[in-house]
């Protein structure tokens, strides 16, 4: 702890930043942040150990109140509901299986033929046309 206060001392005296006028523990936390990032970025301070999860989310939340180095984390995709799930089986089982296999898999299982049935009109021919030569 006594490396960080030095660091931050010796960071302010450098011009890198001033200490707050006013002395009030929000200007003071406000600056304590930003000299950390700041020297954390520039590989000043070192962790000796990795990260955990908590420490993650604390130096993201600290960024984002210091406005140092935040990004936006995407945001997390939408899990795809039992329905979706066997739709999106039945149209790649369509696209990929041969048609025995797929009558089969059709006749063994009921939820899954009621599927093929319910989005039947949308599933693209795999039937080609024959075309005569010089037609």
């Amino acid at each position: 702890m006594q490396q960080i206060a030095e660091a931050l001392t010796a960071y302010s005296s450098l011009g890198n930043g001033e200490l707050p006028d006013e002395l009030s523990i929000a200007a003071y936390e406000q600056f304590t942040e930003r000299a950390f990032l700041n020297l954390y970025d520039r590989g000043a301070i070192v962790p000796i150990t990795l990260l955990t999860t908590l420490g993650e989310r604390d130096l993201a939340q600290m960024r984002k109140s210091a406005g140092i180095g935040y990004v936006e984390p995407p945001p997390t995709p939408r899990q795809l509901t039992a329905d979706e799930l066997l739709e999106e089986e039945v149209r790649n089982d369509y696209a990929t299986l041969s048609g025995s296999k797929m009558r089969e898999k059709r006749r063994t299982n009921r939820v899954y033929e009621m599927m093929y049935q319910r989005i039947a009109d949308t599933l693209d021919s795999r039937v080609t046309a024959n075309v005569r030569a010089g037609a």
